[in-house]
Order: C-alpha cells, then sequence, then structure tokens
C-alpha cells in the first residue's frame, strides 16, 4: 500500500498533496522521474497525518448533525489529500464537502465559523472557477513552451491552487471541530463513580 502512497505524479491534474508537493519541486510533472525517497516520506507523511486527523475527530459521542457532516466533510477532504492521484473528476466530492461546511456555518456548530466560511469559498472558487479555466484554456504545447521559460514554476504554484484550497479547508475544518470537541469536553458535567452512588 505504501508505494501507491508515495506514488510520486506531479501533472498539472492531479490536486492530491502529492500532486502539490511534486510541483513545488518541479518532480515529474511533464514526464515521470525516478522516485525519490525524500519525497515518499514526506507525501506518505502528510498522508498518514491527514488520515490519522480525520480519524481521530470523531468519536462516538452525541453531537449535532453539522457537527457529525463536518467530521464526515474532514474525512472527504483527506480522502482527496492523502490519495497518490486526485483528478479534477474526483472533486466532485467536495460537493459534499461544501453542503457539510455550509451546513456547519449556518448551524453555528462551531465557534468562529467564519474561517471555515472563507476556507469554504476559496475552494468552491479555485475548483469550480480557476480550475475548470485553466483546463479550457490550456494545450500540452503551450505547457512545453511555457516549461522553458522563466514562468514556468510559478504556474506550477498556480495549478496547485485546488489541492492548497482543500489542505486550508481541513486545517481550518479540523481547528475548528478540535477546538468544538474540547469546548464541550470542558462544559459536560463530570461523571464520576462518586456522583453516581
Amino acid at each position: 500500500m505504501l508505494p501507491v502512497l508515495g506514488q510520486q505524479n506531479g501533472w498539472i491534474y492531479n490536486q492530491s498533496a502529492a500532486g502539490a508537493v511534486n510541483r513545488l519541486v518541479g518532480h515529474s510533472v511533464l514526464a515521470f522521474q525516478p522516485s525519490s525517497i525524500l519525497m515518499t516520506v514526506v507525501i506518505v507523511t502528510i498522508a498518514v497525518v491527514a488520515v490519522g486527523a480525520a480519524a481521530w475527530m470523531v468519536r462516538p459521542a452525541e453531537v449535532s448533525r453539522d457537527v457529525r457532516g463536518g467530521q464526515f466533510a474532514l474525512g472527504i477532504l483527506a480522502m482527496l489529500l492523502a490519495g497518490s492521484v486526485t483528478w479534477f473528476w474526483h472533486l466532485g466530492a467536495l460537493l459534499i464537502v461544501l453542503a457539510s461546511v455550509a451546513s456547519l456555518v449556518a448551524g453555528h456548530g462551531v465557534h468562529r465559523p467564519r474561517r471555515i466560511a472563507i476556507a469554504g469559498w476559496a475552494v468552491l472558487l479555485a475548483t469550480g472557477v480557476a480550475a475548470p479555466l485553466f483546463i479550457a484554456f490550456t494545450s500540452m504545447p503551450g505547457l512545453i513552451a511555457l516549461s522553458h521559460s522563466w514562468l514556468w514554476w510559478p504556474a506550477l504554484q498556480l495549478v496547485s491552487a485546488p489541492a492548497l484550497a482543500i489542505a486550508a479547508l481541513f486545517v481550518v475544518l479540523a481547528v475548528a471541530l478540535r477546538q468544538q470537541m474540547v469546548y464541550r469536553m470542558g462544559s459536560e458535567p463530570l461523571i464520576t463513580t462518586a456522583s453516581v452512588q
């Protein structure tokens, strides 16, 4: 399983964390290049942290539907980030995430939902507006010509905007859900064996 998680594919349509990391260092973008142990370690670490954080946030406790939806959204975001390849058509799952985020924000299920709303809008604009425009106006000859200019590296980072927006929403949502969990745990009365008797 780890060789698949650590796949090094920086192709411009790959919006996983692995794709963004590969484009950051200009690795395996237009053609596959030999794997790097350091890149594999970084990519697998990001994947394990994302999936672990999402799993850690879900508790077998009674929470509101909005919060449970936020936890589900966090799992979907972790899946998109941790996958070795997340093509643009995989991003249809973001509709579930955005609906969950909208419900969480509207229902005031977390403290300070403004950050979540801003990150949600960033995901919507990056994946729903910027990425389709980029795809519509990009050609292979154009990419090859761009790869020979000084604009190549900045263009690759711009191509990673959807992945970076997804990562930002993941972090903001995880922090908000964690704060909500800590707040909830602090406000519940502590039940001990002495209080039951």
